[in-house]
């Protein structure tokens, strides 16, 4: 066996070096062990979530039925909405959202969720819908818009939306836009 020895000097950047890797192993476990208290509180929750069960009576009984879709609880209206901090003016409280993006030439309407996902969307410049239309960006175009969007908001499931006109007054476009959802159905909640 070799003999080692240390001088003052190495013998406390070991004990410096112990000092920090027993440090880092405890904020380690600290983490470890957050990581597994959040994803309990998680799978709990979505437990919690997806545990709805409805009883239904029928002529041969009572039954209970468990709705498993992710949308249910939304729609029933006992799903939490984002509330979003109160230090900032940006309205995060809705379950979808739409929004009708005015330029010169064209019109985009927009469906998101409150972290900016963009659902689907509907434009003038879809070549199936422009061919149809002699403006792009008139009221004809946001009336025909409007019916389009109508049409991907039932086939996706969705008939309920906060309305989000910007900072645009509700006049001429925006107005027609917003009438004709309404008239094929689509629940709007103004902003």
């Amino acid at each position: 066996l070799k003999r080692v020895h240390y001088t003052k000097k190495s013998v406390k950047m070991l004990r410096q070096a112990q000092r920090q890797l027993l440090a880092a192993s405890h904020s380690l476990t600290r983490v470890h062990a957050t990581i597994l208290s959040n994803q309990r509180y998680y799978a709990s929750n979505v437990a919690a979530q997806t545990r709805h069960h409805q009883s239904f009576t029928s002529t041969c009984g009572e039954y209970k039925v468990t709705n498993k879709n992710p949308r249910s609880l939304e729609l029933l209206g006992t799903k939490r909405k984002a509330q979003g901090y109160s230090t900032t003016d940006i309205d995060v409280s809705f379950y979808h959202r739409i929004r009708l993006h005015r330029s010169n030439k064209h019109l985009t309407a927009y469906v998101d969720i409150p972290d900016k996902t963009i659902l689907l969307t509907a434009t003038t410049q879809e070549y199936n819908v422009g061919r149809h239309l002699y403006g792009y960006a008139d009221k004809s175009a946001a009336q025909n818009l409007a019916l389009i969007t109508a049409q991907r908001l039932k086939e996706s499931g969705i008939t309920s939306l906060k309305f989000d006109r910007g900072d645009t007054l509700y006049h001429g476009r925006i107005k027609l836009f917003a009438k004709t959802l309404r008239q094929e159905g689509i629940q709007l909640i103004m902003a």
